[in-house]
């Protein structure tokens, strides 16, 4: 995977200001960003609603510590 890919994905996980601007004007979002016609085109699918709810799944799996892990 192309490593702006990567670094725009993660931005959408970690930048809440970033996730917003991608869910109002995805253009806009991606414009600073070398990407192929193909790679933008992918981005552009992204469901908004998706990201929010990984979001919130990786801040609830952050929130369990890992003592309460079976190992």
């Amino acid at each position: 995977m192309n490593p702006v890919v990567e670094q725009i994905i993660g931005k959408l996980i970690i930048d809440s200001t970033f996730r917003q601007t991608f869910k109002t004007d995805r253009a806009h979002a991606l414009a600073r960003f070398t990407l192929t016609p193909t790679e933008r085109n992918g981005l552009m699918q992204f469901d908004p609603q998706a990201i929010e709810v990984a979001v919130r799944n990786l801040q609830m799996s952050r929130s369990i510590p890992t003592e309460s892990m079976f190992w």
